[in-house]
């Protein structure tokens, strides 16, 4: 007789039900602990990402605040030790957000430390080129602009040079999200082999109980069959055993169909996990796509501030000869809706728009006793004057970036007129380039419309006139018949932007 039959059945099946609670609570515990590290890797990641997004946007901004700053005061003469301890505390904390993103336990790839060790050496040359600008305005207000433009290019080499960190770090961001990616595929196709494996155990021992203490093969097989027909869909549920020994085989079988119960659970327990990783991946694309609104945006907020430091040196120009900012921002909203009227396309219009501002770039080299003279200049005041247009030609010329080259081609020909009688070079009809004539009409219409040191802002009426008569002469004729054409459309952009004195006068008079 074999031992086992004196054993009470209740004590048989412990053996099987604890092996399958063990699997069973092993599996919920190492899935449960899988989740909540995956979660705090994808949350930490996503905050990396928002902070390493922030550190750069701060140190793209500091710098070209300080530029602006810094370059308006060296032009005014006005850097002094407190001026330089701020441009240094300025630099240190730059340094120190670099040390911070060079500490990160996110970012060890050698490509990001290439790109960090580029950054530090790019903003040591621009903080040196930074502070030899006030000796360079001293010795030269020409070497001052050669100064401010190798500012200019060093500054896009570093905007440079944080687009490539952000772009390797979200590379490497992004592996690391894909390492959670095959970290949940895997876990999800061990957990379908462990649940196989649980219910081929659970099985074999239910079968090896039924084998060795049933003692009858026919109740056996019966059962088996039913079983596995069960198990393969082929019935709805196990075949009802009617000839039960008078032992505990109705025990037994009454335990079998709980195991079978719980293997049931399992199954749905499986088919949950599943759901709950589809969703995670999920989550997991929807952040991927937000932090690439967020690079995108940063981007753009990049090339706005580069727009931005072109009009502010254009506004430094016109500040020597005490004009105000508005005026180089009416001239570029009158040359990019003339640009437009005449047929040019929105994106060589707009260019036109961000170059115009720079058109008197020269002027910073052009004498205050002359810029700034109330009454008429003498020929040789007149004839220093005009190099204003060769010098800022000469400034601009040499970059290769389409605005800068926009900007030297207005700056050079702005003053030549159609007839040829215009300056530096005496070009004539459409040997002047059409970005130069489109800027002189702007230029002057603003000029006459506006006081200056040397006279009185005309009258609407005497500067149509002028512009009349000077049709075929100084200027494009086809470009003067738009421009008169549409005088109610630059009144417009005129109003929009009047300096602070008009408005000032304009709220005296009401």
């Amino acid at each position: 007789m074999n031992f086992l039959e004196n054993i009470s059945f209740k004590y048989k099946l412990f053996i099987p039900l604890v092996f399958t609670m063990s699997i069973l609570g092993i599996f919920l515990w190492q899935n449960y602990k899988l989740s909540n590290f995956i979660e705090k890797q994808l949350l930490s990641i996503n905050q990396h990402e928002i902070w390493l997004n922030t550190v750069t946007q701060s140190i793209s901004r500091n710098i070209n605040n300080l530029t602006v700053h810094f370059v308006n005061q060296a032009l005014q003469n006005k850097v002094d030790d407190h001026a330089r301890k701020e441009a240094a505390l300025t630099f240190e904390n730059i340094n120190q957000q670099i040390q911070h993103i060079h500490d990160s336990t996110f970012l060890h790839d050698e490509r990001i430390q290439k790109s960090l060790y580029n950054l530090l050496n790019r903003l040591q040359g621009y903080y040196a080129i930074l502070l030899d600008l006030p000796e360079a305005y001293q010795d030269s207000p020409e070497d001052a602009i050669y100064t401010i433009i190798s500012l200019g290019s060093v500054n896009n080499k570093i905007q440079d040079e944080l687009h490539v960190l952000i772009a390797t770090s979200k590379e490497q961001l992004n592996q690391k999200i894909e390492s959670m990616q095959k970290i949940a595929t895997d876990n999800k196709t061990t957990n379908i082999l462990i649940t196989i494996v649980a219910m081929a155990l659970l099985i074999i021992f239910n079968l090896f109980i039924i084998y060795e203490f049933l003692g009858s093969i026919r109740i056996l097989k019966e059962f088996n069959k039913s079983f596995y027909d069960f198990l393969h869909g082929r019935i709805s549920k196990i075949k009802e055993i009617t000839h039960l020994p008078k032992d505990e085989i109705g025990q037994i079988l009454h335990l079998i169909n709980d195991n079978t119960k719980q293997a049931q659970n399992l199954i749905a327990k499986e088919r949950e996990l599943s759901l709950e990783i589809n969703q995670l991946n999920s989550t997991l694309e929807q952040r991927v796509q937000n932090a690439l609104v967020e690079i995108t945006t940063l981007n753009t907020e990049i090339e706005d501030t580069q727009r931005e430091v072109i009009f502010t040196m254009g506004a430094i120009g016109e500040s020597r000869s005490k004009e105000t900012g508005n005026h180089v921002r009416r001239v570029a909203e009158y040359s990019k809706l003339l640009a437009i009227l005449y047929g040019l396309d929105e994106r060589e219009a707009n260019l036109i728009k961000e170059a115009s501002p720079m058109h008197d770039i020269g002027k910073v080299a052009i004498p205050d006793n002359i810029l700034n003279k109330p009454g008429k200049l003498t020929n040789e005041e007149f004839a220093i004057m005009q190099t204003h247009a060769k010098i800022g030609y000469d400034m601009l010329k040499h970059s290769n970036r389409p605005i800068l080259k926009t900007a030297a081609i207005i700056a050079y020909q702005h003053h030549e007129k159609y007839n040829g009688k215009g300056y530096p070079n005496g070009l004539k009809g459409d040997q002047i380039h059409i970005y130069g004539q489109i800027t002189a009409i702007a230029d002057v219409f603003d000029a006459l419309g506006s006081d200056r040191v040397y006279k009185k802002a005309w009258p609407l009426e005497k500067i149509l006139k002028l512009f009349e008569g000077e049709k075929g002469k100084h200027f494009h004729p086809e470009l003067t018949e738009i421009f008169l054409d549409n005088i109610d459309a630059f009144l417009e952009i005129r109003d929009q932007f009047l300096d602070l004195r008009q408005k000032v006068e304009e709220v005296q008079i009401a």
